[in-house]
């Protein structure tokens, strides 16, 4: 087996391995909507009496200790997104914000001679 590969360049062969977690990205771009804390703060006894009619529902249901669970826990989301109302953070961009504006300046370039185009 030869060490040297001739491929008509001077430049050389470079092989690597490269892992990709696709999850953490896939998980990154869907977000699910998070509450206001501080209008939840200032609202909390709204929040509670929420949570309290939530609450009256389940005691008369049959239900397993998981399924009470799961039905706490989701009574207890919807009455902060309720209450509280969805938190305003923005979305994080894989670009930087100088890119952004490279982006930006080179869309609002003109043509001003054919070696342009």
């Amino acid at each position: 087996m030869s060490n040297k590969v001739n491929v008509g360049s001077d430049h050389r062969m470079v092989r690597g391995k490269i892992k990709v977690h696709l999850r953490r990205e896939r998980n990154k771009l869907i977000c699910k909507p998070q509450p206001n804390l501080a209008n939840l703060k200032m609202r909390a006894t709204e929040f509670s009496l929420n949570i309290q009619n939530g609450y009256s529902i389940l005691d008369d249901a049959d239900l397993s200790n998981d399924q009470v669970n799961k039905q706490f826990n989701d009574i207890i989301k919807e009455a902060a997104l309720e209450v509280g109302g969805k938190n305003n953070t923005q979305s994080s961009s894989k670009l930087s914000v100088e890119t952004n504006e490279l982006m930006h300046k080179r869309r609002a370039m003109e043509v001003s001679s054919n070696r342009d185009s």
